[in-house]
């Protein structure tokens, strides 16, 4: 099904981190900057409109096709381990 399973992504998380395949960090929060990250555009959109929807050009669906890139390249990036533990 495509519900969230909370219990499941923690255990996925915690094997990814296990195997060193991620940077080890708290799945918790892994969790809430992946919601976060997902949600702000929308909560905010209308202060991101007034400063720059008005902007020539801007696509609204571009923008958020775009975003979901985004927000996929940093997290993932960030995740990314360095051997700087």
């Amino acid at each position: 099904s495509g519900k969230f399973n909370p219990t499941k992504a923690v255990r996925e998380i915690t094997r990814a981190i296990e195997n060193g395949e991620i940077t080890p960090m708290d799945p918790l929060q892994i969790i809430q900057t992946v919601i976060g990250s997902c949600l702000i555009y929308f909560i905010s959109e209308p202060i991101f409109q007034t400063l720059f929807v008005e902007a020539p050009g801007f696509k609204r669906e571009q923008f958020i096709m775009e975003r979901k890139k985004a927000v996929y390249q940093i997290i993932s990036f960030g995740l990314i381990p360095r051997g700087e533990n």
